[in-house]
């Protein structure tokens, strides 16, 4: 059950990754030689951009995760846990700008003490509620909360390099990205064993939330399909 999941979960997450994996060139160019006025600028276009997009791909896969469940029955056995791994890459997801800054400030060493501080805790828990016979999904929660840690250090730790005071209210916007009443959703529909209404109805509202910036986010699609300046935003 966990393995298909996390199959899935994965090709999720390797779409987004080439994407990025085109842009990250240019980015870490445009991060290095701007000031920081333009940084901040270029940071809430790949805010808008980049992680709307592949937070919409995240929700619009449980959907099309769930109706499959109709039609092949033993996918229903590993919805649940699809659910949290997908909530897993949308926190993860939430540390991209981040990650792009640390990276630019050659402090990419940290990016892998973090990873492996994440992962490590995330085994450890795993195993020890394998060992009192927990459930898959109590044990999945674990790379959720790890998810949850990754992405949180790394702000704090970007945060703390560019000396820039931090408010709850800035952590709570970095971590969720308009999507925390959704992904509270979603976290509610795993324990009713809720699928298509509650998925379909958090896709809806995050597409409302984010309303105002989807035209922009259509326009910057459309022109790296049909421009050769792939990060003209």
């Amino acid at each position: 059950i966990y393995s298909f999941a996390n199959v899935v979960s994965n090709a999720v997450v390797m779409l987004g990754g080439a994407v990025m994996f085109i842009f990250y060139p240019k980015i870490l160019s445009k991060y290095i030689s701007s000031n920081r006025q333009e940084v901040g600028e270029l940071s809430r276009k790949i805010d808008n951009t980049y992680v709307i997009a592949i937070n919409i791909v995240c929700f619009t896969s449980l959907l099309v995760y769930s109706l499959l469940t109709f039609f092949v029955r033993e996918f229903s056995e590993s919805m649940q846990v699809y659910k949290i791994l997908i909530l897993s890459q949308i926190f993860i997801n939430s540390s991209t700008v981040s990650s792009i800054s640390l990276i630019s400030q050659k402090k990419e060493i940290y990016l892998v003490y973090i990873g492996f501080l994440s992962i490590l805790i995330s085994v450890i828990t795993s195993i020890s509620l394998c060992v009192i016979g927990g459930k898959i999904e109590l044990i999945s929660l674990t790379v959720l909360f790890s998810s949850l840690l990754y992405s949180s250090l790394i702000f704090f730790l970007e945060k703390r390099i560019e000396k820039e005071n931090v408010d709850f209210k800035m952590f709570y916007f970095y971590i969720f990205k308009g999507a925390d009443i959704p992904v509270l959703f979603i976290l509610f529909s795993i324990y009713i064993e809720e699928n298509i209404v509650i998925i379909l109805f958090s896709l809806i509202l995050y597409l409302y939330i984010c309303r105002n910036k989807l035209s922009y986010l259509i326009k910057v699609t459309l022109n790296i399909f049909s421009n050769n300046n792939m990060l003209k935003f």
